[in-house]
């Protein structure tokens, strides 16, 4: 394939000044102070260009979106800069409007997982982000299992969660232990989140109502709510909560906060004790088995505890799969 690009910076580095100089307006070795970290610049239609503030001077990169060169300086070549796409949480319909740089990573759900598009709703994810971290992208999302998911938040006293677009559900990340934005809302992750297939109908795709994720074809699941699981079943045989040490737990439903579950069940989010006042309706969650021992959850391969915003105990899986 020929790739045709705009003339690449002929005025070569520019002389260092004590004035910044706005990202639009720079080229490579210019100036800048940090206040812009980075810009996209058209130069064709359906094309761009992506400059970065690194070290205290600009990069541009090229119309084919490649990331910037290193820049050299004092014959040192500088550490590569980080090249985040800054696209994840927005709407897509394809991976062109995800990935600028072009680097292959950042992607439209629609097209991300062999298993069909998961949100009801095209959204920018990528594919890569660095596990030793929370945020990822410039803090506009959050590192799940290697994948940088669209951020979300929801309040400790049952504020309902925001962040996510369309029907995509906002699911509290780590047990939600995990404060964000000075501590009053806790931080989630959009992933999932349909009832019906109607709801996937944009993403031309069906529901899989055991897990609320939207899939080219539904899975043949064989077992009920409440069956013994093991992580083999999970997304094959039922929608299956799993220890990650002992892989086996129980088939549970996908539900939101404010859903009915079967009789003797509620909709859970498993917001451990403590960290919440209420279970904030929308939030995603699963049903679990109410009870009042550890006995009456034996036989899910789970235990009877208490959570946060619950009028009852319920069965939950000790140290459960994400």
């Amino acid at each position: 394939m020929v790739v045709v690009a705009c003339s690449p910076n002929a005025e070569g580095p520019a002389q260092s000044t004590a004035t910044p100089v706005a990202c639009r307006d720079a080229k490579t070795g210019d100036p800048c102070d940090g206040s812009e970290r980075s810009c996209v610049d058209p130069c064709r239609r359906a094309s761009t260009r992506y400059t970065e503030c690194h070290a205290g001077h600009w990069v541009v990169g090229t119309v084919r979106c490649d990331p910037p060169p290193r820049p050299i300086e004092a014959g040192v070549v500088d550490p590569a800069p980080y090249v985040g796409a800054d696209t994840v949480g927005q709407p897509c319909i394809d991976d062109t409007q995800c990935d600028p740089l072009e680097h292959g990573s950042a992607r439209c759900s629609i097209y991300a997982f062999t298993i069909g598009p998961l949100n009801p709703t095209g959204v920018c994810i990528d594919q890569e982000c660095d596990p030793a971290r929370t945020d990822c992208d410039h803090g506009r999302g959050v590192c799940n299992a290697g994948l940088c998911l669209p951020k979300c938040t929801f309040g400790r006293a049952g504020e309902s969660p925001s962040g996510c677009i369309g029907k995509n559900a906002c699911v509290a990340f780590g047990g939600a232990s995990i404060p964000a934005d000075g501590g009053d809302l806790l931080l989630g992750y959009c992933l999932g989140g349909c009832a019906t297939d109607g709801d996937c109908a944009s993403v031309k795709a069906l529901c899989q109502r055991e897990n609320g994720r939207c899939v080219s074809s539904l899975a043949p699941f064989t077992k009920n709510l409440g069956d013994s699981c093991t992580s083999a079943d999970d997304g094959k045989a039922c929608a299956c909560r799993w220890n990650r040490t002992t892989k086996v737990g129980f088939c549970t439903q996908f539900c939101r906060i404010g859903d009915a579950c079967a009789s003797g069940w509620v909709c859970d989010a498993a917001l451990p004790e403590g960290t919440a006042t209420a279970q904030p309706t929308g939030l995603a969650g699963t049903c679990a088995k109410t009870c009042a021992t550890d006995g009456e959850c034996a036989a899910l391969n789970a235990r009877c505890v208490g959570g946060a915003g619950l009028a009852t105990k319920v069965c939950r899986v000790e140290d459960p799969s994400p």
